[in-house]
């Protein structure tokens, strides 16, 4: 159930997230900036970023949905993801 669950909310975000994103940089190197809006969401719903792992899923990032369900999560990364 919680794969199920996981995997929605992936597809959800992904469904939701304003294709234009916002590069930032802090002090550790290159930043993020992910702002969506889901339908239908009530307000205080819980959004998550994550990386797979190498056996798993790794949490990077949460937001809550205001009353119009938007969200944003932005933050920065120590390096630039590889492509495997």
């Amino acid at each position: 159930m919680k794969s199920l669950l996981l995997v929605t909310t992936v597809l959800g975000m992904a469904n939701a997230c304003s294709k234009s994103t916002t590069p930032t940089t802090g002090a550790g190197g290159a930043g993020y900036q992910i702002n969506g809006q889901l339908t239908n969401a009530p307000a205080g719903t819980k959004v998550y970023l994550a990386e797979l792992g190498e056996t798993q899923f790794v949490s990077r990032d949460t937001a809550s949905v205001d009353e119009q369900g938007r969200f944003t999560l932005k933050g920065s990364v120590p390096e630039a993801g590889s492509t495997r």
